[in-house]
């Protein structure tokens, strides 16, 4: 259950790209998606709550995705996973997992920030630390170790995300892309679970 992306684009009224088109208009269409994500039922009844392993490149904008999801579900900015503003260095170094709250409850999903890929041989994620993420086998706070690696990302596997970074309010279309994104990685997990 391995779903991989993360692009800060510019947000249009709508936005066409190789990926498709999608409409930002709305504050009915942003509530609609954030009610289905909040109502989504598992294919598993076994399985409480799927994980998203955010894997990317120092920079990429892995932790400001969180903070911007966790954003638009609680309503007002969130910075519950620290990010970097303009570091040539990855600010993540330990893995963790954050949980989306639908009030006093979670919500059926978790996204797990981790150190970003680093070019340099020594520096950045380790494959092994990514692997033994993916298997759930990584405690809350573990430390990364480091070493370069290099992974392909299927174009459908890339969908367009313009992060909250300096904004001090919300903001109705770039909630829809972030929706959008969210909804489709979830989709994508639960289809395979």
């Amino acid at each position: 259950m391995k779903k991989t992306l993360n692009l800060r684009l510019r947000t249009y009224k709508k936005c066409k790209h190789e990926w498709g088109t999608f409409s930002t208009k709305g504050k009915e269409k942003r509530n609609a998606m954030v009610n289905e994500l909040k109502n989504m039922k598992l294919n598993n009844p076994d399985m409480e709550q799927l994980r998203c392993l955010l894997i990317g490149p120092i920079g990429a904008g892995k932790s400001s995705f969180i903070n911007s999801v966790k954003s638009v579900f609680q309503g007002y900015m969130a910075h519950g996973a620290l990010a970097a503003a303009l570091s040539s260095k990855g600010f993540t170094n330990t893995y963790k997992t954050c949980y989306i709250r639908n009030g006093t409850n979670r919500l059926p999903f978790a996204l797990s920030d981790v150190m970003g890929l680093e070019p340099s041989e020594g520096y950045g994620i380790h494959p092994d630390d990514i692997i033994n993420a993916l298997k759930g086998h990584l405690p809350n706070g573990y430390k990364m170790q480091t070493c370069s690696n290099e992974l392909g990302v299927p174009v459908n596997c890339i969908l367009p995300v313009k992060n909250y970074h300096e904004e001090v309010g919300l903001d109705n279309d770039m909630d829809i892309l972030i929706l959008n994104a969210i909804s489709q990685i979830m989709n994508f997990a639960n289809d395979c679970i």
